[in-house]
């Protein structure tokens, strides 16, 4: 059987791209109040860490169950 690793690189960047897109809707969504912004940005960063964290240990799992 042929080795195919997982591209984590490839969702990690779809995902810090959707992050982004995150941020900025937050930050218009916030009307002004920066305590707003800021509570949804801690919010959302958060989330994001925590995805990034999975990914990374799930695409590692799967790679080496495909050795």
């Amino acid at each position: 059987m042929k080795y195919m690793p997982f591209d984590r690189n490839y969702y990690l960047n779809q995902l810090h791209g959707n992050a982004g897109a995150t941020r900025r809707e937050i930050i218009n969504q916030s009307g002004g109040n920066r305590a707003t912004a800021m509570a949804g940005l801690l919010a959302s960063d958060y989330n994001t860490t925590g995805s990034i964290g999975k990914l990374a240990r799930e695409a590692e799992e799967y790679n080496l169950s495909q050795r």
